[in-house]
């Protein structure tokens, strides 16, 4: 359960708030709105495929701020993607209120179903040169933010492999850390094959191997089989001085005698300690 705590001074009609200084509706719906927005922007925590049909059953009571709250939502899963974008091919959701860095992120999801829809029904993503321009004038800023600190912390990025793609490759010159992660379970047959891919694109940075307990990507429980060989291949990779060590990504999941998770909680006991 996530508690949302709301502190406030009792009395929420403070000077020139609301058109009647001595009614109090307009305080209670507008503390009422701010409640519903944050809702709907926790809700992008929770992997559920029941979220997106009720967002877009509602979309139509929200505010303009509560429709961004919940495109936004919408857009962080695939779930919740092909709900959006099958409402907006229905008409019930404008086109227009799907943002193209919103697109960006759902293409960048790596899900065909998606693809297929966001290409069928809202349009091709095309990243401008002005975007590109200023995301890679932000991410020198953030860079040299960092060189300005008596005590320097690493610039880190979390990559996954369906966003292996020569287009990464102006960003990672402002990178000190990569975490290489896999969405799909079963992507984990191809490890090799993309991990090979992402040193062809990211030679020198130092790495770390993100290790999912759980199929998300698929939206199921991880396969032992998978579990086995992505911890044999990422203990070859650490042997072999490519990676610096692993991410295991501990959830709920861990006290609930899933067979994959057991495993690696019995690897990690084995082989935790061990030097290269």
């Amino acid at each position: 359960m996530k508690v949302l705590i709301v502190v406030s001074d009792g009395y929420p009609q403070d000077c020139d708030y609301g058109p009647d200084r001595n009614d109090d509706e307009y305080g209670i719906q507008d503390t009422a709105a701010a409640l519903r927005e944050a809702a709907l922007r926790g809700l992008a925590q929770y992997d559920d495929a029941r979220i997106g049909p009720v967002l877009v059953e509602a979309y139509s009571s929200f505010s303009d701020s509560q429709h961004r709250a919940a495109i936004a939502t919408l857009a962080a899963r695939a779930s919740g993607a092909t709900a959006l974008l099958t409402a907006i091919g229905e008409g019930r959701i404008p086109a227009s209120d799907l943002t193209a860095d919103l697109a960006r992120q759902m293409e960048l999801m790596g899900d065909d179903q998606v693809n297929a829809l966001l290409l069928k029904n809202w349009g091709q993503v095309r990243e401008s040169g002005a975007d590109k321009t200023a995301a890679m004038d932000e991410m020198k800023q953030l860079y040299d933010e960092t060189l300005a600190y008596k005590r320097r912390l690493d610039l880190a990025i979390v990559l996954y492999t369906h966003q292996l793609h020569p287009s990464i490759q102006p960003v990672m010159k402002y990178v000190d850390v990569v975490s290489l992660w896999i969405w799909t379970g079963a992507d984990i047959q191809m490890i090799e094959e993309n991990f090979k891919k992402y040193r062809s694109l990211v030679p020198d940075k130092p790495t770390l191997l993100g290790i999912y307990m759980w199929d998300f990507g698929g939206r199921k429980e991880l396969d032992q089989n998978f579990m086995v060989k992505q911890l044999d291949y990422a203990l070859r990779l650490y042997k072999e001085r490519q990676i610096e060590g692993m991410i295991f990504h501990c959830t709920p999941l861990v006290n609930k005698n899933l067979l994959a998770v057991e495993y690696a909680k019995e690897w990690i006991a084995k082989h935790g300690n061990e030097k290269r």
